[in-house]
């Protein structure tokens, strides 16, 4: 959902519903995930990320992936000032990977079998922001070029669902991270 409308893909086609009607669509293959920010539609597939136009969806770019992409959703991060627009992807094997809106850059490598949970993005501490998320039962938190924070990566007592985003809280002046594990939700 972006601006009052409904944004859906189907496997060859980008929708933009509005007062419960198709508003306009794009014939695009592949979309797996969608996610908006700024009047910008994030588009991303297996193998493609597609930026687009939230009103006209008019392609902007067109990034091509070195590896499969589409599990886990993007992450969109825009500063205050408008300044940094990030968006980070999570490949389908647990690399972590950063678009800035003309470079991709890989900012982490998954050196394990395990296969990643959902990402996340918060501030913790004096850190802002932080992205974080587990793969297996190594909990990690990062800043945004990949520099693990100090006390990460963290072992926990079950492995990451893949299935749930992690959640950030803060309560009492503690920052909280929460990684949903697969055995207990």
């Amino acid at each position: 959902v972006y601006s009052s409308s409904v944004y859906v893909a189907t496997e060859t086609c980008l929708y933009k519903l509005s007062n419960y009607e198709i508003d306009s669509f794009i014939a695009i293959d592949g979309v797996l995930k969608v996610a908006a920010w700024d009047n910008m539609i994030v588009a991303l597939g297996l193998d493609f990320l597609a930026i687009l136009d939230a009103n006209t969806l008019q392609e902007l770019s067109r990034v091509s992936l070195p590896e499969a992409f589409g599990n886990l959703d993007p992450i969109v991060y825009q500063s205050t000032d408008k300044a940094t627009n990030d968006i980070f992807l999570m490949s389908n094997q647990g690399n972590l990977y950063r678009y800035n809106m003309s470079t991709l850059n890989k900012v982490f490598t998954n050196h394990s079998s395990s296969l990643p949970g959902q990402l996340a993005l918060s501030s913790l501490g004096n850190n802002s922001p932080v992205l974080f998320f587990g793969i297996g039962a190594q909990l990690y938190a990062m800043k945004t070029d990949g520099t693990i924070l100090t006390g990460f990566p963290m072992l926990a007592t079950n492995s990451i669902s893949s299935y749930f985003t992690p959640m950030a809280l803060h309560i009492g002046g503690s920052d909280l991270l929460y990684f949903p594990l697969e055995s207990r939700g």
